[in-house]
């Protein structure tokens, strides 16, 4: 259903709540109005599960009113029927500002340094196959040249464009957005901050960074590239964010799918902060020698791969779920900070000293893996694969 339909729905029941002052005798279907929205919340695509889980809780409260007006006080057509004409003309507004999905694009990047190349930037319209579109009429006006639906915008600085540049391609299932490794660099910083939706970090590319958006995303990457020299040793620092793609959020909550693939050349330092998400993130491919993550209100799960010695994690899991994945063949140490949480650090820990945990063999095994680790409010689940 439509966020258009549903909220016209709920217009017009206001309205019939409105003429049933008048009939006194109004009948005990229409009182049942609440059971609309539990059914739009059950089938309603793509819908955020906690807004979901929200809309049936307040639909069930307004059905308990509707049916025993007392319970709370109001008379179910002088207090329900403006509520509900006012939240329908919201949702409708909500769902009508949004333009269309391919009118607009933000990408960041950071300032150019004295070296730099030429910057193109492409935006493709393909058909479900993956060919693009095209027929034999063509115009060039302003350097953008379009031809039929596949339409190229180039931009030239007057000597050379910036050195690194973020590149997006948009498609009939969704968007693509990479840049390539800047020249020299020697290693990889990477924050990344991801909230509402779902994450897969999955296989290493030869590119810095590559990013799927799922067709119907609200939300595409933002994303600032740097490369810094620090002790003669060149770091490329990516960032990367949340940017609105959409005028305006759903009133029913964002809708963002993505995946991302990073750099396996590079030894990778990782930050990255998961808030009311679903995230899946497999490092098993990637050099990563140290994660400080913050799992906030979120279902993680972490895999760690075996092509550096020694990694180390620092996770503040709260008030969420995490599952832990740590190679085997690695020697393990860990400082837990647990409160009203649960965990399983002793059982695969089991030597302890002060407040470290260790493996058994963790003094005699050269690679490591060593970890702090707090879990609040949280539970967190550690095995070996």
């Amino acid at each position: 259903m439509r966020h258009t339909t549903f909220g016209a729905i709920l217009i017009i029941l206001g309205i019939l709540l409105l003429l049933g002052l008048f009939v006194p005798d109004t009948s005990l279907a229409l009182r049942l109005w609440p059971l609309l929205v539990v059914v739009y919340a059950l089938l309603a695509h793509g819908l955020n599960p906690v807004y979901r889980g929200g809309l049936i809780i307040v639909a069930l409260v307004l059905l308990a009113d509707a049916m025993a007006p007392s319970i709370l006080g109001f008379s179910r057509g002088g207090f329900w029927a403006p509520v509900l004409i006012v939240v329908g003309l919201l949702i409708i507004l909500s769902a009508t500002e949004h333009g269309p999905r391919k009118t607009k694009v933000e990408v960041k990047m950071a300032a150019p340094p004295p070296e730099v190349k030429n910057v193109k930037f492409q935006v493709r319209d393909e058909t479900a196959n993956g060919t693009s579109k095209a027929d034999a009429a063509s115009s060039v006006a302003g350097g953008i040249e379009m031809t039929g639906e596949t339409k190229r915008h180039e931009t030239e600085a007057q000597e050379k464009g910036p050195a690194t540049a973020v590149e997006g391609e948009y498609r009939s299932q969704g968007a693509h957005f990479f840049a390539d490794v800047p020249e020299g660099a020697e290693r990889m910083s990477c924050d990344l901050d991801f909230n509402a939706g779902k994450l897969e970090l999955v296989e290493d590319t030869d590119k810095l960074f590559e990013i799927d958006t799922e067709e119907g995303s609200d939300v595409e990457p933002q994303v600032d590239v740097s490369l810094e020299e620090a002790d003669g040793v060149k770091t490329v620092r990516l960032k990367i964010e949340q940017a609105h793609f959409k005028s305006s959020v759903r009133m029913f909550g964002v809708r963002t799918v993505w995946t991302l693939k990073l750099n396996g050349a590079l030894p990778l330092t990782m930050n990255c902060d998961v808030n009311a998400a679903k995230a899946h993130l497999d490092f098993s491919e990637l050099r990563l020698t140290s994660l400080a993550m913050d799992n906030n209100a979120a279902a993680s799960e972490v895999r760690i791969g075996t092509r550096e010695d020694e990694t180390r994690l620092r996770i503040d899991n709260n008030a969420a779920k995490l599952n832990l994945v740590l190679p085997a063949g690695f020697g393990y140490e860990a400082t837990v900070d647990s409160n009203v949480g649960k965990h399983n650090v002793t059982e695969l820990l089991p030597r302890r000293v002060n407040d470290h945990y260790y493996s058994e063999d963790f003094d005699s095994n050269p690679r490591k893996v060593r970890m702090q680790l707090e879990n609040n409010a949280a539970k967190l689940n550690i095995k070996r694969q």
